[in-house]
């Protein structure tokens, strides 16, 4: 028995492929899927990539804040708190 082995690949949304077999591999593969002892995940069996990991967001050394003409550059690695907290110091309450 002759096997065929169709590999897919991850896509993304809203690219679908749809396929068109020709009737006869669509015969082929009833047929063999009919014959005693046949499992129908021998058949139509399906090897699905792995998803492809997205490139890693490049992180800023230094986080600057820029207020009108003025620009604050924080130290390496500042946490969100920190941040927060100068963002908050620079903004004066009218």
């Amino acid at each position: 028995m002759e096997s065929t082995l169709e590999v897919l690949t991850t896509r993304k949304p809203g690219r679908e492929v749809h396929r068109h077999w020709p009737d006869e591999v669509k015969a082929q593969i009833v047929s063999e899927s009919l014959r005693p002892g046949a499992m129908v995940n021998e058949v139509a069996a399906v090897i699905v990539d792995p998803p492809v990991a997205e490139p890693p967001i490049k992180k800023a050394s230094r986080p600057e804040i820029i207020v009108g003409g003025v620009t604050i550059r924080l130290e390496d690695g500042a946490s969100a708190a920190r941040i927060a907290a100068v963002v908050r110091a620079c903004v004066v309450p009218t």
